[in-house]
């Protein structure tokens, strides 16, 4: 059943693969079976042990010796892929997936002699199902609960009371009602990886028999395999078992609000196909078994910069695939890790669990002062590390060894850098710097109002091209400064709320240069700009949240679940819609779950509009159908003016094969036009497992404005004229006009249209009226009206 390989033919074959790190192999056991899970035993004397579990039944093997390991037991079992093991007192706790041995109980307490005894047990549920088999078993020593997960007799983890009587199981209850691939319990909180879901569930299991739920988060692959936390519960870190998947690292301070500090990957093996398995804490390390990559060890005691400080493989071929290392046990006192290959065998592994030396900080442009996004930080050693910095010029990075190195920091646009940098082991070493532009110009971009050509403050102007994307946005003045710009074509957005949206494409920077952007009153929106709509989610929604971005789609093979392009006609590439994640999670990842999710309009002015002409149009994406009753889940436009709220369409019709619609209303139609204008869209699941996507995209109102015209108008036989103009205090406003009228009113409006003065005037065909002493500076409009409307307008200035 078992055989020693030589050691020098292992490491022979093992150093052609990667070089390992901070690690020795002390021996490895190979097997006549396929193996796959290990976990550690500790007799009573001391001496430590290996459980192994194979294809055909289940090892243990004394590490007395660690340089000469020894199989002392085996019991046999029925032919699977599957088993998993777990230890409480001097008993083994064992469950096979896809076989009918239920939950297997070894007596160790013979084991120094060589001897143990089993027993395989088919417990009946008060459900009325018989436990058969299990994928996973977590057992909780302080507690001496054993739990049982993806078993074939109840949907969520099975409790069992194993500290009452030893060598025996007693059922307590059930918890939770999704399959649980693998589960782990600590200190009252137990973490459930639903992989089928690609979430992570915690749950408040203080009281196993009233559980509560406390959050569910999806992991970045959604195919959470395991999930290990730290002591305090502070951390969990959690394993999706895909191809080029990360180890993920959640704070979990607040368990009901898991928050992504990183992400994990051997860089020796990105883009391989490498995938990891299962993951254990201990001491602030996560050791995982990264199936061909073999065992990893990390230093997590700094959670947003994971850094690699030990490896082994224990895999000779080729990367990617369920090949290689399925369990790795850092459990044991005396530090040996233990690893199982799936061909190889057991491996016990001596590794120095030694602190990162970390490399952190912030690079600017040495003009501007700005934060560059996308330097990279390259530390010249032998093991490979990666560094980027974000939006903010924040960078993190480190190495498994202390030394002095050279950092490099390059930037396409950027002449590069090169710094000494003394790392340690255990510490962090700040290194802020500045990068010089390469062929860069100053760009001044004049955002002004058309017609008045006054300008724009806090309009934002972006600049962007395949290869960078660079935002700023105006002063009180209407002026923003790019400072340095490399040289290159950009298309140009210009917008602010309240005003129509703006593009110029294919603008050429090759030298100093200054634009100048004239914005029409109005709303609209493609998104592509941020102008200020906001999100937010009803309590329990877990998935599927309003998000500004580049659609990335989803399909059932046959048609788009997810849009992956934002709607046509409008500017840009972007949209609003619900969950955009990157991966390819499928159709059920990432879509709306168990809630509803809201996005928000700022407030808009629609008195500035001619009342019977205002229209609002936009493009929208629903998509609903499979579970329990998708006809109930809904996507909803609702239209407030501060006082009231009416629903303009409510959209139920998701069936697949839908794409972007148009739908557009005559507003005055359907509600009172104020000053206090907001759009709201809402798109609900309200559970039973359906696939609910939605998008919003396209948002335009259009209409007459009311003039703002800087010429005077005159209808025929009107004379009118104000003065002083331009005025320091108040104005004066005389007319003569040919007949009289009843209905004769003079209205004073900003640059916005907004009414601020509207007076009825005496009926009489002339006139003289003193108005506007508590106007602050700034251009305003007269407009006097009569019954058949517009009889004469003028531009004021107010000094």
């Amino acid at each position: 059943m078992k055989r020693h390989l030589l050691l020098f033919l292992c490491l022979s074959i093992l150093s052609q693969v990667q070089a390992q790190l901070n690690a020795v192999l002390r021996d490895q056991l190979d097997y006549d079976s396929g193996v796959n899970d290990v976990w550690g035993y500790v007799a009573p004397d001391g001496t430590e042990y290996a459980i192994v579990g194979l294809v055909d039944g289940v090892s243990f093997v004394s590490l007395a010796d660690p340089d000469n390991i020894v199989e002392v037991a085996a019991i046999p079992g029925q032919t699977t892929v599957w088993r998993d093991m777990k230890t409480f007192g001097e008993y083994a706790y064992i469950v096979a997936d896809q076989a009918t041995e239920g939950l297997t109980i070894v007596d160790l307490s013979d084991l120094q002699n060589g001897n143990v005894t089993w027993t395989h047990n088919n417990y009946e549920l008060p459900n009325g199902n018989t436990l058969l088999d299990a994928h996973n078993i977590y057992v909780d020593t302080d507690k001496g609960y054993a739990i049982l997960a993806g078993s074939n007799a109840a949907t969520g983890v099975i409790y069992f009371d194993i500290a009452s009587v030893p060598g025996e199981a007693t059922f307590l209850t059930t918890v939770g009602n999704r399959y649980a691939h693998d589960t782990y319990m600590n200190n009252g909180f137990l973490y459930n990886s639903e992989i089928n879901n690609g979430s992570l569930s915690i749950w408040d299991v203080n009281d196993i028999f009233n559980p509560v739920q406390l959050s569910s988060t999806i992991s970045p692959f959604a195919f959470t395999h395991n999930a290990w936390s730290t002591a305090n519960n502070n951390l969990v870190f959690t394993t999706d078992e895909r191809a080029d998947a990360p180890v993920a690292a959640y704070d979990i301070s607040d368990p009901t609000n898991p928050v992504l500090l990183d992400e994990y990957r051997p860089l020796y093996s990105i883009g391989t196909g490498t995938i990891p398995h299962n993951t254990h804490v201990l001491d602030s390390f996560i050791i995982t078994s990264y199936y061909t990559d073999g065992v990893t060890v990390v230093d997590a005691s700094k959670p947003d910069n994971l850094i690699e400080v030990a490896n082994w493989d224990t895999w000779s071929g080729g990367p990617g695939g369920f090949n290689g290392c399925w369990g790795a046990y850092p459990f044991l006192p005396s530090g040996l890790i233990l690893a199982s290959d799936r061909s190889s065998g057991l491996f016990v592994v001596d590794v120095e669990m030694q602190r990162a030396a970390r490399l952190e900080g912030n690079i600017t442009d040495a003009i501007s002062g700005l934060p560059i996004n996308g330097v990279d930080v390259s530390i010249q050693a032998t093991q490979e590390n990666e560094g980027m910095t974000n939006a903010m010029g924040d960078y993190r990075t480190g190495l498994a060894n202390g030394g002095t190195y050279q950092v490099t920091y390059s930037h396409p646009d950027y002449e590069p850098l090169t710094l000494e940098a003394q790392l340690i082991n255990g510490e962090c070493v700040i290194v802020d710097t500045s990068l010089q532009i390469l062929n860069g110009f100053s760009v001044t971009a004049n955002v002004v109002q058309a017609e008045v050509l006054t300008g724009i403050a806090d309009a934002e102007v972006l600049l962007i091209n395949e290869v960078r994307s660079v935002s700023i946005f105006s002063d009180e003045n209407g002026v923003a400064d790019l400072a340095v710009i490399p040289a290159d074509v950009y298309d140009i957005y210009v917008g602010k709320w309240g005003y129509q949206e703006l593009l110029v494409e294919s603008v050429d920077i090759n030298g100093p240069t200054s634009l100048t952007f004239e914005l029409e009153l109005g709303y609209q929106d493609g998104f592509q700009l941020d102008l200020g709509w906001t999100t937010e989610a009803s309590p329990g929604t877990s998935s599927g949240f309003w998000e500004r971005d580049i659609p990335n789609g989803t399909s059932d093979g046959t048609n788009e679940i997810a849009p992956f392009f934002d709607a046509d006609g409008d500017l840009g590439n972007r949209a609003y819609v619900t969950g955009n994640s990157d991966l390819n999670g499928g159709i059920g990842f990432d879509d709306i779950d168990d809630g509803q999710v809201v996005l928000t309009s700022p407030v808009f002015d629609l008195s500035i509009y001619q009342d019977t002409t205002v229209r609002l149009s936009y493009q929208y994406w629903f998509i609903n159908f499979l579970g329990g009753d998708p006809g109930d889940d809904e996507f909803t436009v609702n239209i407030s003016n501060g006082q009231e709220e009416v629903t303009l369409a409510v959209y139920n019709d998701g069936t697949p094969g839908q794409t972007w619609r148009l739908d557009e209303f005559n507003l005055s139609e359907n509600i009172t036009l104020t000053d206090q204008m907001q759009l709201t869209v809402i798109a609900n699941d309200l559970g039973g497992g359906s696939i609910s996507e939605a998008g919003f995209d396209d948002f335009l109102i259009s209409g007459d404005l009311l003039s703002t015209s800087t010429e005077n108008i005159f209808r025929a036989g009107v004379e009118a004229l104000v003065f002083p103009n331009p005025s320091y205090g108040e104005f004066s406003f005389r007319y003569e006009l040919p007949t009289s009228s009843e209905m004769l009113d003079m209205e004073i409006t900003d640059v916005f249209g907004r009414k601020l003065i509207n007076q009825r005037l005496p009926n009489s065909p002339n006139g003289i009226i003193r108005f506007g002493s508590e106007l602050p500076t700034g251009t305003y409009f007269l407009r006097l009206i009569d019954s058949d409307g517009l009889m004469y307008s003028t531009k004021l200035i107010k000094q």
